[in-house]
């Protein structure tokens, strides 16, 4: 998180918080992701972004975005996940969201694999 707060500094955001139920989904679509070799923002069950949040019991909230990272042999995942993400426009748009307050962040690993997963929220 301190990675991502820093680029969100960068670009004139606050920092956000850490948030549990944020980090609860961002751990199961992480661990989905690595388990089921899914390289998408859909789940491998068909949910959605905002499934998961709401599942994870982060409800009435007024803006969520997720941004996800897959690597092979990268050492280092979060900064290389925060580098990734910040020249992906998609996800660098996320990050730079300065509406955005709060925020969790998994990591899965797998032998060489690695996933890595950012919720995003506001209430």
């Amino acid at each position: 998180m301190g990675e991502v707060n820093a680029a969100r500094a960068a670009n004139g955001c606050g920092p956000v918080a850490a948030n549990p139920q944020l980090t609860a989904a961002a751990a199961r679509q992480a661990n989905d992701m690595l388990a089921n070799n899914v390289r998408s923002h859909t789940g491998s069950d068909g949910s959605s972004v905002g499934q998961r949040i709401t599942a994870a019991g982060y409800t009435q909230y007024a803006n969520v975005g997720e941004i996800i990272f897959w690597s092979t042999g990268v050492n280092g995942v979060p900064a290389a996940a925060v580098n990734w993400w910040m020249n992906s426009p998609g996800h660098r748009a996320i990050i730079t969201d300065c509406g955005m307050t709060e925020a969790g962040f998994s990591v899965a690993r797998a032998g060489n694999r690695a996933t890595a997963v950012g919720e995003f929220g506001t209430k």
